[in-house]
């Protein structure tokens, strides 16, 4: 079972999600409206023009994703087809970049029972770091 908060409340960059007020910050981490839970997923990612690259998903949340690539890194706010086994072909956009990793915006939301699913069937084993994805079975 994940631990997906019950009840969702929208952060508007100036209330975090404990009702503490803070100024908005503009690193990504901070700009985040969804708990992220950590996983580890294989998919693919791939390109208007078709190439193809591996990635692992590190972290999904119902808003996106971060994901770790082995060969190149993803393009800053390219647009992907994300293909995690069991589901349909996610729409994503490159939020942010570092190295080979990247965060990825889902074009529409996933509901919070599937993102729920999901990470529940993948979640990270607690010594594993984000870029060393071990073999999971299909999600769904």
């Amino acid at each position: 079972m994940c631990d997906y908060p019950t009840q969702h409340k929208q952060n508007t960059g100036r209330e975090t999600l404990d009702g503490e007020f803070r100024t908005m910050s503009k690193s990504p981490m901070e700009r985040r409206t969804a708990f992220r839970a950590p996983t580890s997923i294989k998919a693919t990612a791939s390109s208007s023009q078709g190439a193809r690259q591996d990635v692992e998903i590190s972290d999904l949340s119902t808003g996106g994703c971060a994901v770790a690539t082995a060969r190149h890194p993803l393009a800053s706010g390219g647009a992907y087809g994300l293909k995690i086994s069991g589901l349909e072909i996610l729409g994503v956009r490159t939020a942010w970049t570092s190295g080979n990793l990247a965060g990825l915006m889902f074009d529409r939301p996933l509901h919070v029972a599937v993102a729920d699913h999901i990470s529940a069937r993948h979640p990270r084993p607690a010594e594993q770091e984000p870029g060393a994805a071990q073999d999971a079975e299909p999600c769904c």
